[in-house]
């Protein structure tokens, strides 16, 4: 009789393990393939160009915009006299001559400098023109200037003197939650993207609020997280947010056995220097972009 009820708890018990991980594998392949977005790549820093990264320049932007991208990150930042130049953090090999975040070049002075020696950086004139001429792009604003509030201001108020509605490919990324309310008071963008390295005094905020925060922004549309701290976000978090319609990307990524990990997580975005789309889909042909 022991024996019996042994046998027929081990019995019981695998198909119990059975059943748990088919619903498991259900569940798993639910989240992953049933959400609604086609994968998308953004260029970061306008992409690379040359085998150069980060040189938010022109001829990134032409040479990538080439290869079938149409999203594109900038970074901006003010100059001395309060003007938009673009610059991901002044590095030396780039922009040169001196200059820095505490030592930031005049406009002028920065449309005379050749990044990397060969490159010319975006200016708002710049951005304006590639908005106008190439309709089909967006471009994600990011800035690490303590003044991003005033150049939010000059951002806005450059655009809307050519033409307003440019400002709705305009795309702003957020590192905390009050920049949400702040902007808003600026512009009412029509989209923002939020910022794993978001802080609430000084520690990382929890997923939780994060979910919390953007369920009840409706523009708030995407979650980029540093591929670093990809375990930041579980499995349960990357469904909850996909469930909500909110995006989430990793960056930088630049390898495609690592977004196929991911892919396989369920996310959808990815910022990258040199994958572009058109590779993307050579890459991954049954994954539409």
């Amino acid at each position: 009789m022991k024996k019996f009820l042994k046998i027929l708890i081990t019995v019981i018990f695998v198909i119990l393990t059975l059943f748990l991980s088919s619903m498991y594998y259900y569940n798993w392949r639910e989240f992953t393939n049933a959400n609604a977005f086609t994968t998308s790549i953004i260029m970061h820093a306008g992409g690379a160009i040359d085998g150069v990264i980060y040189t938010n320049s022109i001829e990134a932007f032409n040479y990538n915009y080439s290869q079938g991208n149409t999203l594109f990150e900038l970074d901006f930042v003010l100059s001395t006299d309060g003007e938009l130049i673009a610059t991901h953090e002044f590095e030396e090999e780039l922009i040169g001559n001196g200059f820095s975040t505490i030592n930031r070049p005049t406009l002028a002075e920065y449309e005379a400098i050749d990044i990397a020696g060969q490159y010319t950086g975006f200016t708002s004139s710049s951005l304006i023109n590639i908005l106008e001429t190439n309709t089909d792009i967006e471009i994600i604003i990011n800035t690490k200037d303590e003044n991003y509030l005033l150049l939010f201001e000059k951002l806005v108020s450059d655009i809307s003197e050519v033409d307003s509605s440019l400002l709705d490919r305009i795309i702003v990324y957020i590192d905390n939650f009050e920049m949400y309310d702040e902007l808003e008071e600026i512009y009412s963008f029509s989209n923002y993207h939020l910022l794993e390295k978001i802080r609430d005094d000084r520690e990382i905020v929890l997923p939780y609020k994060i979910i919390n925060f953007m369920e009840h922004r409706p523009k708030v549309t995407a979650f980029a997280v540093n591929r670093k701290n990809a375990s930041y976000l579980t499995n349960y978090h990357i469904n909850k947010l996909n469930k909500l319609g909110k995006q989430v990307f990793i960056y930088t990524i630049n390898d495609y056995e690592e977004m196929e990990f991911y892919l396989n997580r369920g996310i959808t975005g990815f910022v990258s220097d040199d994958i572009s789309n058109t590779s993307f889909s050579n890459q991954f042909s049954e994954i539409a972009v």
